[in-house]
């Protein structure tokens, strides 16, 4: 194991330059929270080691390196590391080391929207309200992994405390898998009540008309019905009509932008809306692009 020490530190470089980094890198987080009072006052930033209060239950394998931590009242403490192994053994370890120590794995919903973000993710809970800790690990080309370990203490934001909504989600948009070969990066869902949405990034070397069929094609099996599409330039979009599980009724948009200036990097974008108004089942679709 890597020696568990808030003094440990690696070498970045001098002392006056850690100073300036951990300097700016508050400032910066200033300035993404600026109505938290805690920020500036709970915030401390360990450059190249752990936070010198880390629990000794959470292990760091030897075959990873401390890059750095955060410690935040907002955020709870993130530690930051680099390894020469695959992301499966990453999460192998951690998998096998926290489930012997009695930490619990959270059983998050996959249904819901981009597939593909929690593949590399898990999540372990002390308990029903806390603490938490996931274990975030990717690969990237010609890189070391990175992965990253998040640990909330606070109840108010850990994801164990709210376990029992998420078992229950009532997200009205199918799970939608990438094509083969092909991974979502940056997936998010969000939204409530009547109006829901899903992005991810994707990179693929389909091209644009064939990536929209495959994305179409989960729709249609999930009972969603087409009701427009186009394909113009780098933008391919669809629109949709379906039913909840309440048999209200529902419009939807699919849209799948390839960024320009690249060869494989695509922005991808579904939008729900509850159609509250057309009582033919019609797709809204002015309304979908507004709030997009």
């Amino acid at each position: 194991m890597a020696e568990q020490d808030g003094g440990q530190t690696s070498d970045i470089g001098p002392k006056e330059n850690i100073e300036a980094l951990r300097s700016l890198a508050l400032r910066l987080l200033e300035a993404r929270f600026p109505g938290d009072p805690d920020t500036k006052s709970k915030t401390r930033l360990n450059v190249g080691a752990l936070p010198a209060t880390f629990p000794t239950e959470i292990p760091i394998p030897d075959w990873c390196r401390v890059i750095g931590s955060l410690e935040s009242g907002l955020l709870g403490v993130k530690v930051v590391l680099n390894s020469d192994q695959p992301e499966d053994r990453v999460l192998d370890f951690y998998r096998e080391r926290m489930t012997a120590s009695g930490w619990e794995i959270l059983e998050v919903p996959t249904h819901g929207g981009f597939a593909g973000s929690m593949a590399n993710q898990v999540t372990f809970c002390r308990g029903s309200r806390g603490p938490a800790l996931t274990v975030d690990a990717r690969a990237l080309p010609n890189e070391p992994t990175d992965v990253d370990l998040l640990l909330q203490t606070d109840p108010r934001f850990s994801p164990c405390s709210q376990r029992h909504g998420m078992m229950h989600s009532d997200v009205p948009i199918p799970t939608l898998s990438p094509p083969p070969h092909s991974q979502h990066m940056k997936s998010s869902r969000g939204g409530g009540g009547t109006s829901w949405h899903s992005d991810a990034s994707l990179e693929t070397d389909l091209g644009l008309a064939p990536l929209a069929d495959h994305y179409a094609l989960q729709l249609e099996q999930a009972g969603w019905s087409r009701t427009g599409t186009d394909h113009d330039g780098p933008l391919a979009w669809s629109t949709w009509s379906f039913r909840g599980e309440g048999e209200e009724q529902w419009c939807g948009a699919l849209l799948i932008l390839k960024l320009p200036d690249t060869m494989r990097r695509h922005t991808l974008m579904v939008r729900v809306e509850l159609n509250e108004n057309d009582d033919d089942g019609g797709s809204s679709w002015s309304s979908l692009t507004a709030s997009g």
